[in-house]
């Protein structure tokens, strides 16, 4: 949690109360280069 907090971990994606998801891309860009990575920032709507 604190990764995804700091942006250095892909965002999940709540699809319920007991299910989270990743964005595959995320993921894979992530899994490539962690020390790298930032998470895109969100639109609010």
């Amino acid at each position: 949690m604190r990764y995804v907090l700091a942006k250095t971990a892909p965002q999940p994606v709540r699809l319920g109360t007991r299910c989270t998801r990743y964005k595959g891309s995320d993921v894979l860009a992530w899994v490539k280069a962690p020390s790298s990575y930032r998470a895109p920032e969100t639109e609010v709507n």
